[in-house]
């Protein structure tokens, strides 16, 4: 079906729409001024579409955060099954943007799991991305190829600072320049060509996340963690709290938050 003339909306689904530097280059055609890329663009998204369909439901899907959910109660009881030691933080957001910036490797594992193929601030590995070496250290754990790059997710307040053009991505699935003079702010997460696939994070659509990235703001200046999937290579993202704990344990990972637990090894 061909758009209308004139028409500089423009809206994306299929497997071809997660190819990320595809997406940049339309956004930044004279035909485009706006675009939409659904987040699980590939075949697994079309039970989700067959359902919308179905029920003619006319949503705003801003986010997608619609998997599992686990309980701080949940969790704990799986800590103590698999005997580990474990603390309880009223706020673990501070306490892991304390130690992500001391260049420790976090698995965090918040609230419901998300949509598709990209790791959204729920079922995260984040690291500092000020530090180079991150992005090597990152792919030792994920036990992929070193040449694999990774993705910033940052507040969505700093993008017109760090991305040229920039526009609303929080679905990690749109590619950006980033200014020469900002990319010593984080080089773990910025491709060889100088561009990233940023997810701009807002306070309404995952609050928990959007607080650790504002308060790793706090310390470091940088309101900008590198993002990566909660799994390692061949296994899908983890979803339940035994495969959190049990990637951890596979991983030369540091540490684990997990709902408001932290497991440090």
């Amino acid at each position: 079906m061909c758009p209308k003339p004139g028409y500089k909306r423009l809206c994306l689904a299929g497997g071809v729409a997660l190819n990320s530097s595809m997406n940049g280059t339309l956004l930044k055609s004279d035909f485009v001024k706006e675009i939409y890329i659904q987040p699980a663009a590939g075949d697994n998204g079309a039970p989700l579409g067959a359902g919308l369909e179905l029920s003619k439901s006319n949503i705003d899907m801003n986010h997608a955060y619609w998997g599992p959910k686990y309980s701080d109660a949940e969790i704990e009881k799986e800590l103590k099954e698999c005997k580990l030691k474990y603390e309880y933080h009223d706020d673990i957001e501070k306490a892991v943007a304390e130690l992500l910036a001391k260049q420790k490797i976090m698995g965090w594992f918040q609230g419901e799991l998300e949509l598709g193929p990209r790791a959204l601030g729920n079922r995260s590995i984040l690291c500092d991305p000020r530090d180079p070496k991150a992005k090597d250290r990152t792919n030792l754990i994920k036990k992929r190829d070193e040449w694999r790059p990774f993705a910033p997710s940052m507040l969505d307040e700093v993008k017109s600072k760090y991305l040229v053009g920039a526009h609303d991505s929080p679905f990690m699935i749109l590619t950006f320049k980033v200014p020469k003079n900002e990319r010593d702010k984080f080089p773990a997460a910025i491709h060889v060509d100088g561009t990233c696939r940023p997810q701009t994070v807002t306070k309404e659509s995952n609050p928990k996340y959007y607080k650790l990235i504002k308060e790793f703001g706090k310390i470091t200046g940088v309101h900008v963690l590198m993002n990566t999937s909660f799994n390692i290579k061949g296994s899908p993202i983890v979803c339940s709290p035994y495969d959190a704990i049990s990637t951890l344990y596979a991983t030369a990972l540091d540490g684990l938050a997990i709902g408001n637990w932290l497991v440090m090894k």
